[in-house]
């Protein structure tokens, strides 16, 4: 009996070395091959695009976890002469197979075998043109990890801004990025990939991240994440960044919020020194903008129009340097006195409720949009203010004043 189980300790020894020598992916956990009692067999057939049976294909199979996150057998097999592949010995659960020719044409795919399973044959496989996929990690803690795919036995390491470029077989619909040694998944869903397509899937950010990156950012890195980090907070998509900021000479210059449906700003925002172009027009604010707005005195255009704002506070002088700035389309019905400090060379007032306005603001409008008068509307009795000069979410009081 001794001797039995010596051999049996052996067998698999010689089994997991094989293993680890012919394949680069590691067995993760769970049990070795040799300990399935299970008969079921999955059959399948590699074909081209042409319908022509392709041999010498690497398919590997791999079973999955309940959240097809950690491979717990991996084996891997060649497609015959024919096109011909199978596996034998399969016991119940998920499982995925990856179809890859020369890292140029391949295919993914998931499926599930039952207890009421004998045999499974497939339908031909057709293998196309890898994908491609670039996007942008977040550091952790520890700086840029090294990242693994879970389910594609894909190794990323980042360059030092934190892009990434990786190749996928198409049918890859959901990645898996795991962090910190595979305690915390970041899942990124791909609909629709296409064969041999380039895809940017954006900012992959570790689900514990925490984007405490100290008052005014120095680097291009420390404002992309503060722009992520804001984006969290106003509810944005990340995957929006590209079309909401605009780097110029490694600084975040413009960013562009026009109809996005944001009720505040976050003060994030604040922490981007060179910040020259704000456009949050066709928003409807609960909180006071300008808590933050009136921080930026880098601002050169600022664009609020549509924005139902019936007032501007003192603070709006700060901005010194603003060369446009659109208030137009609101409900403003005074302007404060500290406005006339302003010099813009594009100024516009239209569509308000300004035409009670005298003194020096009158003055004011008229030297910066000569046409402001015939727009305006009436102002209406008993004007309420529509959002809140006080913000009890994210709060404005540790930034530091000017």
């Amino acid at each position: 009996m001794r001797n039995t189980l010596n051999l049996n300790v052996l067998t698999c020894l010689i089994i997991l070395l094989g293993n680890c020598a012919q394949n680069s992916t590691q067995v993760v956990g769970g049990s070795s091959d040799t300990e399935i009692s299970a008969s079921i067999v999955v059959k399948g057939i590699v074909v081209d695009s042409l319908g022509l049976p392709v041999s010498g294909t690497t398919i590997r199979l791999r079973s999955t976890d309940t959240n097809e996150t950690l491979a717990i057998i991996t084996r891997d097999t060649l497609s015959n002469a024919t096109g011909v592949y199978s596996f034998s010995s399969l016991r119940p659960g998920a499982y995925s197979i990856e179809l890859n020719r020369h890292d140029s044409l391949a295919l993914a795919y998931r499926f599930e075998l039952f207890a009421t399973d004998s045999i499974r044959v497939r339908s031909a496989d057709t293998i196309r043109p890898m994908a491609t996929l670039t996007g942008t990690l977040l550091p952790d803690s520890a700086g840029f990890p090294t990242i693994f795919i879970f389910g594609l036995s894909r190794i990323i390491t980042p360059d030092s801004l934190g892009r990434f470029s990786v190749r996928v077989p198409y049918g890859s619909s959901r990645i898996r990025f795991a962090f910190s040694h595979g305690e915390h998944i970041s899942e990124v869903h791909i609909p629709n990939l296409k064969p041999g397509a380039a895809q940017e899937i954006g900012f992959v950010i570790p689900p514990f991240a925490s984007f405490n990156v100290g008052q005014l950012c120095s680097d291009s890195l420390c404002e992309r994440i503060a722009v992520l980090a804001a984006f969290r907070e106003m509810g944005l998509d990340t995957a929006l960044f590209d079309s909401i900021a605009v780097f110029k000479a490694g600084h975040v210059r413009e960013l562009n919020l026009r109809k996005r449906k944001i009720s505040f700003l976050s003060k994030e925002l604040f922490k981007l020194p060179m910040l020259s172009v704000l456009d949050i027009s066709s928003n409807m604010f609960f909180w006071d903008p300008f808590e933050i707005i009136s921080r930026f005195t880098n601002l050169s255009a600022l664009y609020l129009d549509n924005c139902s704002i019936i007032f501007l506070p003192q603070e709006i002088s700060n901005l010194k340097h603003l060369a446009i700035l659109d208030l137009s389309n609101n409900e403003l019905f005074s302007l404060p006195l500290s406005i006339v400090s302003l010099s813009p060379s594009k100024l516009n007032l239209a569509n308000n409720r300004l035409r009670d306005l005298t003194g020096s603001q009158a003055e004011w409008a008229t030297t910066f949009d000569p046409m402001w008068q015939q727009s305006q509307r009436s102002a209406p009795p008993n004007q309420q203010i529509p959002y809140k000069t006080g913000y009890s979410g994210p709060m404005y009081s540790d930034l530091p004043a000017h």
